[in-house]
Parts: structure tokens; C-alpha cells; sequence
């Protein structure tokens, strides 16, 4: 197909998308994939080009969430123009590229699915009927209890009232061995699916790292993100008390702050650290509207009630 035919096709449908003033991540997955094959004639090729152009346009929608559209039009566009270069750039680098974006993707949507159906309690739900039926150490019940008291706890203004568990904040050592596991199971997933051939001992390597740095992060952003300052150590769970991560609270606080805000059943912003599965599910809550909970009498006199 000529490359200003194909121009024309993606702008056309480009508009159609702009019209609704929605991102269609999946119908531009398939666009960008399809447009990918026709030049390549690789699958492989195309499905990491159509990985790295979700990802990071989803990022995007993140970090610059008014100008987001314009921007990842245009990289939409200068995919297009300069598609030819950017298959030959990429060809060499294509399994590994699948396996890291394939395996952010499915990290991303386990905790989305963690947070929303688990920690959320959502015990009529597919997700925690499954794992609660395998977990004898009660660990998922546990978090569940934990995290709703944790929400009990949170003002308004991201503040405390007091912390009754500290497990609310902190992710330990025994989620650490939960998250580890799936992590390992899902790097193997990446590894057959990608063809990417990596060693076992490579993949258990990966998923302690990702697992670490996964836990750690959250261990020293969340308790920012709610200004606690109590005492934390590495015996409880992934921590140090040395690096100070407060400059980069902000790429992630406002995104939590309305996962607190936001109640009844309009809830979003399950994703803290692995950003991405709420904006593909549609849950990305950028402007609060608690009216239709508040109209509740049951919770009137909450605290985020009253300026309604």
C-alpha cells in the first residue's frame, strides 16, 4: 500500500477517535499492528511497535493528561511517515522488546485485579473466590480486612487519622513471596509467548529484581503519599531508610489521591506503581463526583460529603 494512502486511512480514522474524545487503546493497537504488518510482514515486529506505541501513549495519558491526545497523535503519525525506519530499528531488538512490554502489560493488570477484586474485597468476584480457595495462610482475607480499614483511615486531605495496621501500608515479606511467584509465572508466560528464550535461572533472576523493586517502591511511596513517618525496617519487608524517593511522589500521588477521593461504585485508579490497566478498563479517575454516593444517608456525614 503506497505510504500516503495509508496516511490518509490512519488520519481519517484518527479523527473518528478524536471525535469522541476518547482513547481507544485497543482499536489503536490493532491499527498501529495493522498498519505494522503491511510494511513488515512479521508479526512479531508489528506486535512490538504496537506494544511500545500502547505503553507509551498510555504513560503519556498519565504524565500529560490534557495534551495527552495531541502528543500521542502525533507519535501515532511519525510512527506512519517514518514506519519503514522504525521496523529496521527495531527488528533487531523484537523478542526482547515483546518479553519487557508483554510482561509490563500483565504485571500492570495483575495489580489492577489485585487491588480492585482483593484488597478491595470484592468477595462475590471471580478473582477472589479463586485465590481465596488456595490460600490456607488466610493472607488474602487478611489484606482484604487491612486495606478497608486503611481507607477507613484516610482523610480528605491524603492524611491519617491513625494506623491501626502498618501491613496497610507496607507491602512484607510474606506478599513479597506471593508477588515473586506470580512475577516468575508471568516472565515464563512472556519468555513462551515472545519466543525470547531465556534461561530459567534468568527468569527467577528477573522476578526477584522486579519483585524487590515492585515492593520497594511502594513501601517508600505510599507512606509519602499519606504523610506517614512512623518506623519501618527491612526486617518487615522491602526498605531502607537512606534513599529519599519524595521528588518522585508526585508522578504518582495524584493518581492515588483520587483512588482515596473517589467512593462508591465510580471507585478507579486501582494501578499505584504499574500504571497503565486502569486506563485500558476505563477506570482512571481524573475528576472527583461523589454526588450519587452522598446521596446515600447512610454515609451523608462522611467528611467528603459535606461540601457537596
Amino acid at each position: 500500500m503506497n505510504n500516503i494512502y495509508l496516511l490518509f486511512l490512519s488520519f481519517f480514522i484518527k479523527l473518528i477517535l478524536l471525535k469522541y474524545n476518547k482513547d481507544y487503546y485497543l482499536i489503536n493497537f490493532i491499527l498501529t499492528f495493522s498498519i505494522t504488518y503491511l510494511y513488515s510482514s512479521d508479526y512479531k515486529i508489528s506486535f512490538a511497535i504496537a506494544l511500545l506505541y500502547l505503553i507509551i501513549t498510555t504513560l503519556f495519558k498519565y504524565t500529560f493528561e490534557k495534551k495527552s491526545k495531541i502528543i500521542n497523535t502525533f507519535i501515532f503519525f511519525i510512527i506512519i511517515i517514518l514506519i519503514k525506519n522504525i521496523i529496521k530499528l527495531v527488528k533487531p531488538f523484537t523478542e526482547l522488546i515483546n518479553f519487557i512490554c508483554l510482561s509490563y502489560l500483565l504485571f500492570s493488570v495483575f495489580e489492577w485485579l489485585t487491588h480492585k477484586y482483593i484488597m478491595h474485597c470484592d468477595k462475590k468476584s471471580f478473582v477472589y473466590n479463586l485465590l481465596s480457595r488456595i490460600d490456607h495462610t488466610k493472607i488474602i482475607e487478611s489484606t482484604c480486612d487491612k486495606h478497608i480499614e486503611h481507607h477507613k483511615e484516610v482523610k480528605p486531605d491524603m492524611n491519617l487519622l491513625k494506623v491501626s495496621y502498618k501491613e496497610s501500608l507496607f507491602m512484607g515479606w510474606s506478599i513479597f513471596i506471593y508477588i515473586f511467584i506470580f512475577g516468575l509465572i508471568t516472565f515464563i508466560s512472556s519468555n513462551y509467548v515472545t519466543g525470547s528464550n531465556f534461561n530459567i535461572y534468568y527468569l527467577i533472576l528477573f522476578s526477584f529484581l522486579f519483585t524487590i523493586i515492585w515492593c520497594y517502591l511502594w513501601n517508600k511511596l505510599h507512606p509519602i503519599m499519606h504523610n506517614y513517618s512512623g518506623e519501618y525496617s527491612i526486617k518487615e519487608g522491602p526498605y531502607e531508610n537512606v534513599i529519599d524517593l519524595s521528588f518522585i511522589n508526585k508522578l504518582f500521588y495524584k493518581n492515588h489521591k483520587n483512588h482515596h477521593l473517589q467512593k462508591g461504585t465510580d471507585k478507579g485508579n486501582y494501578n499505584v506503581i504499574i500504571m497503565g490497566a486502569d486506563e485500558w478498563f476505563g477506570s482512571n479517575i481524573t475528576k472527583i463526583n461523589n454526588t450519587n454516593y452522598c446521596k446515600n444517608p447512610e454515609v451523608a456525614n462522611e467528611e467528603i460529603c459535606k461540601n457537596i
